[in-house]
């Protein structure tokens, strides 16, 4: 009994000692999710896992016109935060005013091994209190109400045509310096895509026709050239766009095969294009080896009830010589 007495004395005094250390770290690291509404205050810092955090670290400026005063000016709220998004301890401080664009990106990195992350938008929805005549705020009193989105997009079935010259062995990789990942492809990325067998009339492994793969990706897309085109004459527009950008009658029935069917819910669409060098920023392509041409269009496709104009891009000229690839996708917003 007296040999038993310290040792219960150990444990007991290890758990004491233990839960009261909890108090001096964050009871949990999940107090937040992406989508949600957060309320934070000076020096509050949240989680929304152990990596991911925000703080509010001051008021830099308040000069909004207090409730019962007449201003000739609205004034302005300025504040800084600071944001943590990875595993390495990344911090990045960040400046926001009411008089400005008070949203800002951020690459969020869980494992930027496998993956380099996902882009997120930190949106202000609310800094108060507001201020009132005679009254002052003290720092302890505000209280910011913000929004982190994830602003991923999915690149809807890229198809990926290969014409070597002569049957070659080839592998194809990709990268996405802004973040984002393969979610669904076929053969599967990337372990059958290495080392595949390509005749020059584009058949891959005696079995696939092109390279298909879906992926996540951050919106850093163009949005101010392209066409609105109504429903019933999408069939006709692809066929003479595709074509203008230099793609086959193969690789052009494929499109209207599998896209014509999912656009039909609104009176027009609105067709914006993103080519090689715009694709090659977000989407980088890798293939070994290298092709002497290479034509990558990705349109950004949105339903709209209206009919406009938009400033028509000029389409890049394509010369399909020698090894030839090229590869047609969809994001649909």
């Amino acid at each position: 009994m007296k040999k038993l007495l310290p040792t219960l004395l150990t444990i007991i005094l290890t758990v004491v000692i233990f839960t009261g250390c909890k108090s001096l770290f964050p009871s949990q690291y999940d107090q937040f999710d992406l989508g949600d509404t957060v309320e934070i205050a000076i020096g509050q810092t949240i989680y929304e896992n152990k990596h991911f955090w925000v703080r509010l670290d001051s008021i830099i400026e308040d000069s909004r016109c207090p409730e019962g005063a007449y201003c000739l000016w609205e004034g302005r709220v300025a504040f800084r935060m600071s944001v943590s998004f990875g595993i390495f301890g990344d911090e990045m401080h960040m400046d926001f005013s009411s008089d400005t664009c008070m949203d800002h990106s951020v690459i969020v990195k869980d494992d930027p091994v496998s993956a380099p992350g996902n882009l997120c938008d930190i949106i202000i929805v609310e800094i108060s209190p507001y201020p009132v005549i005679g009254d002052t705020i003290s720092k302890e009193d505000y209280i910011v109400k913000f929004v982190i989105e994830d602003n991923t997009l999915i690149d809807k079935k890229p198809n990926l045509y290969l014409y070597p010259e002569k049957k070659t062995k080839m592998t194809v990789t990709m990268d996405f310096p802004h973040g984002g990942k393969v979610i669904h492809s076929d053969p599967l990325y990337p372990v059958d895509w290495k080392n595949i067998k390509v005749k020059p009339d584009g058949k891959i492994d005696k079995k696939f026709d092109f390279l298909f793969y879906e992926c996540e990706i951050p919106d850093f897309w163009q949005y101010v050239e392209g066409w609105v085109v109504k429903q019933e004459e999408l069939p006709e527009f692809f066929e003479n766009n595709l074509k203008a950008y230099g793609f086959n009658d193969a690789e052009i029935e494929d499109f209207i095969d599998w896209w014509i069917p999912d656009l039909t819910d609104d009176p027009y669409y609105i067709i914006l294009p993103q080519y090689t060098e715009m694709v090659n920023q977000v989407i980088k392509l890798w293939i070994t080896p290298r092709p002497d041409s290479m034509m990558r269009l990705h349109y950004v496709i949105s339903g709209s009830i209206f009919n406009f104009e938009l400033p028509e891009p000029e389409i890049p000229e394509f010369n399909a010589e020698g090894f030839v690839a090229r590869e047609w996708g969809v994001i649909l917003k």
